[in-house]
């Protein structure tokens, strides 16, 4: 009766954040939008579905997935506290359905190595896209889930410098310093983000017993902590009015233990993580009466990953020792026609070079084999308007190309296993959307399509951890649709200055599902057979008296196993999630909180383990002094919630943090 009650209010009396046409950042205001295209000119790429602009003094210790996570149909699981790899989830989609990139360089590799959204610093970036239906061909290929775009610091002009230091529970610790320069002819930026904590929260261990509840007992979780060091530059060269170079680079370096699953805690098991990323872009206009525009992205990503469990404490049941390398090339092009106001046309290729080299120190044979993998895939995207630019029409469609050479002598594994090396596949995607505006401020939207997401190495065959591979697992493919009304109205009185509203059904069928399933203590990747998602969300955000901005939204989602378990629900999707908000600010000062409720969801796919809802509240706030310090305060789950995530791992109960930002 309390979760209905929860619903029912929230419902029926929605509130959040400020949101319009467009994101409008004040004093560090954190910006959720649910986005449509309102503009009368032809834009360059197709609209985010959600947006999130994100002001350079934001004073908050959080990662970037702590943010997505308030947009209405992103689902979040995280991996263990703070500052830890997450896997995201958009309208039911798996984690490995989702594509992200770190200006305009691809997140995701076929070995499943490498940084995520946990992992990257909101301090670090200007915005966070989010799209959930048509994905512009400025991404690459599209993806089954959808696209998350993040941003890093936009180009301020003249020389500018900030520094922060931010403080709190379990001895966490954040450190930025940046530097800018916005000329005439260049534009430099360098910073180095650092990140530590001990992750030593404590919570209700069941002692493997979940029935019993005599023996339950609070013990502080071991083997969590974790430091992050992510120093990066950024240099746009002017050649002149029609030609540009973007050069970004990123390094990241992240050194943390392996505390375990559940009550299973691990003392000696640890991981280390090096990657460089960055691109080359080039981008020119103004060929042919200023009707073509050209980019081309060159971009790059060297992983090496170590992970050792000397004393077999998770995992595959053996000592490991693990030393993986993993090579990403690649290089994107794009050709925009504008053939008339009322049509545009992109087309382009993308090629990519996946390599992957395992070593296992504590095997007879530590070096095993490389793997690799191909891509080559062209794309076209046309649009099209209509009614003076009121009916707006897309299509996209995708040639997939991938060429494998994998090898499966993994020396983790107690037993390899063997499959067909050479591997090739060739598969289609495409997608259509429409986007109408009978009268003003109300937009009718829809999307179908058929998108493909190609297995990666790591669900092909196991390497560490408690992950076990599969070596027959096939390509998903979904059909997907989506439909929804957009209405957006801005007022000149002073009581209500915006209000916007948005409500989507989303459906999405998919075939050859490669789900991770727990058995007998492990991971294993299997194609499941097909699944059936289906769900909405509604979404309303106004702002009061200029001072106060109210937000909320709320998903649902029906995400069964269409094919094996028949019926059952997929592992790590709930049905019912709600984010709210309300934030005051007026002068030099502000403040905010916001809610999260999400609902009971499951680790098995027989549905036998089930974790319960959880809702988990969030306090802040701040001043700004003489426009140049910024002073910060922020409590997590006030109400100290025993929080457990959808992969078993247990989540820290209240926390406090403060931060202080200089700006120069």
């Amino acid at each position: 009766m309390r979760i209905k009650t929860f619903l029912i209010f929230f419902l029926f009396f929605p509130v959040i954040v400020l949101a319009g046409d467009g994101p409008v950042v004040e004093i560090d205001k954190i910006i959720i939008t649910e986005s449509v295209s309102t503009t009368k000119e032809v834009p360059v790429t197709a609209q985010p579905s959600g947006s999130i602009s994100i002001k350079s003094t934001a004073p908050k210790l959080e990662s970037a997935s702590d943010r997505v996570q308030q947009i209405s149909g992103v689902h979040i699981q995280r991996y263990g506290g703070l500052d830890e790899a997450t896997s995201i989830s958009i309208r039911g989609s798996s984690g490995s359905q989702v594509k992200v990139l770190l200006d305009g360089v691809p997140l995701e590799t076929a070995s499943a190595e490498g940084i995520g959204l946990g992992h990257v610093a909101t301090a670090t970036l200007s915005k966070i896209e989010v799209y959930k239906s048509l994905t512009p061909s400025e991404f690459g290929v599209g993806c089954i889930g959808g696209v998350v775009n993040l941003k890093s610091r936009e180009f301020e002009k003249g020389l500018s410098q900030r520094y922060g230091l931010g403080f709190g529970s379990f001895l966490t610790f954040d450190t930025l310093g940046e530097l800018m320069y916005g000329g005439k002819k260049n534009d430099v930026s360098f910073g180095i983000n650092y990140r530590r904590t001990d992750g030593d929260f404590s919570y209700l261990d069941n002692n493997g017993t979940p029935l019993n509840l005599a023996d339950d007992q609070r013990v502080n979780r071991q083997n969590n902590e974790k430091q992050t060091i992510h120093p990066y530059l950024k240099w746009h060269h002017r050649f002149h009015d029609r030609l540009e170079m973007k050069v970004t680079q990123h390094f990241f370096r992240i050194d943390s233990g392996v505390p375990g699953l559940a009550n299973f805690q691990s003392l000696t098991a640890d991981k280390s993580l090096t990657e460089w990323l960055g691109s080359f872009q080039f981008d020119a206009k103004g060929f042919f009466k200023d009707r073509v525009k050209v980019s081309n992205n060159i971009f790059y990503r060297l992983i090496k990953s170590q992970f050792s469990d000397p004393n077999a404490e998770i995992g595959l049941g053996i000592a490991q020792d693990n030393d993986n390398i993993t090579w990403i090339v690649g290089d994107r092009f794009l050709w925009q026609t504008d053939l008339s106001k009322n049509i545009i046309v992109k087309e382009g290729a993308e090629y990519t070079y996946e390599w992957f080299k395992p070593k296992d120190y504590v095997a007879a044979n530590p070096v095993g084999s490389v793997s690799s993998r191909h891509q080559i895939n062209v794309f076209l995207e046309p649009h099209f308007y209509f009614f003076k630019k009121k009916f707006l029409f897309s299509l996209k469609g995708q040639s997939i190309n991938a060429f494998y050479d994998i090898n499966n002598n993994d020396n983790s594994l107690n037993n390899a296993g063997t499959f067909t090396s050479g591997k090739t596949e060739n598969q289609f995607a495409g997608s259509a959307a429409i986007n109408f505006e009978p009268v003003k401020n109300l937009h009718f939207k829809a999307s179908a399509g058929r998108e493909v997401r190609l297995p990666q190495f790591v669900e092909m065959f196991g390497d560490q951890g408690f992950v076990l591979g599969n070596a027959q697992l096939t390509s998903e493919k979904t059909l997907k649709f989506d439909a929804g009304i957009v209405w957006l109205k801005k007022y000149k009185d002073k009581a209500v200055g915006k209000i916007h509203f948005e409500t989507n059904y989303f459906e999405a069928h998919t075939d050859d599902l490669i789900q991770f399933e727990m058995v007998s203590g492990y991971a294993r990747a299997s194609n499941i057979g097909s699944a059936l998602i289906r769900g909405f969300e509604v979404g309303i955000s106004t702002e009061l008296f200029k001072y106060i901005s109210l937000s909320s939204n709320y998903t649902f989602q029906w995400a069964k196993d269409s094919a094996v378990n028949v019926g059952n629900f997929l592992v790590g999707r709930p049905k019912h999630e709600i984010n709210a908000g309300v934030d005051f600010e007026k002068g030099i000062f502000s403040t905010g909180m916001d809610v999260n409720f999400i609902d009971d969801q499951y680790l098995d796919g027989l549905n036998t383990q089930r974790v319960d809802n959880r809702l988990v509240l969030n306090f802040d706030t701040g001043v700004l002094i003489k426009e140049r310090y910024r002073l910060g305060f922020e409590i997590k789950n006030i109400t100290n919630s025993q929080v457990v995530d959808a992969v078993g791992f247990p989540l820290p109960g209240r926390s406090f943090f403060g931060r202080v930002d200089v700006m120069f």
